[in-house]
């Protein structure tokens, strides 16, 4: 559980436990993070995860969700805000830019289903608002299915040539192809959470903690 880990730094939470030391596992809170991963292998909570580690570790950062679709992640009291749907996105996007842009260092953006805004009312909108924010030193976490990366440029680019993600449950080749980082040899065991943290050419194994709503 996550609560059971140290927080860690305003600007390097706390996730999980890493691999190979058993030592509590950060990840740095600024720039952007691809999160990615196949179904079943735990992105959703991994996402959730990430949001409450930032909440322990550095209080006064906003945290917005974005989302694609409809989801119990955008009812949680860890948003300070949500927004869901590219219909609802394309109405505040603007605001929400100029809040990150006015608001440097201070804001953490969410997106799940990131790659589904592609061809949307709100893909422009959301490219925009990542591009923003990246450059106001916030934090921004996109998450979509790893086969879907590659079909989504224009959304994807910020995140691929970041180079830093959160890869669960990752096949061989796609450290390479995501984030043009090699895994090195990869386990064929399959358990949710499980994953690596990827970041400057290097790649950690780690366990994603639960976050508080999925300790039941």
């Amino acid at each position: 559980d996550l609560d059971m880990l140290p927080a860690g730094s305003p600007d390097l939470p706390v996730i999980g436990v890493d691999d190979e030391t058993l030592e509590p596992a950060g990840i740095m809170a600024q720039g952007s993070l691809l999160l990615a991963g196949p179904p079943g292998a735990g992105r959703t909570v991994a996402l959730v995860s990430l949001a409450y580690a930032l909440r322990r570790s550095n209080p006064d950062t906003e945290l917005v969700y974005i989302g694609s679709r409809r989801s119990a992640v955008a009812s949680l009291p860890v948003w300070n805000r949500s927004v869901v749907g590219a219909d609802d996105l394309a109405d505040v996007v603007e605001d929400l830019i100029e809040h990150s842009t006015g608001n440097p260092g201070k804001v953490a953006i969410f997106i799940e289903g990131l790659t589904e805004f592609t061809d949307s009312i709100a893909e422009s909108g959301v490219s925009q608002l990542v591009t923003a924010s990246l450059k106001a030193d916030q934090w921004v976490v996109g998450e979509s299915e790893t086969s879907t990366w590659s079909s989504a440029w224009s959304l994807s680019q910020p995140f691929k040539s970041g180079r830093r993600g959160l890869l669960l449950n990752p096949g061989d080749i796609e450290g390479d192809s995501l984030l043009n980082t090699s895994l090195g040899r990869i386990s064929p065991e399959f358990i949710p959470g499980r994953g690596y943290i990827v970041g400057r050419g290097k790649a950690r194994k780690l366990q994603v903690a639960l976050p508080p709503e999925n300790r039941d």
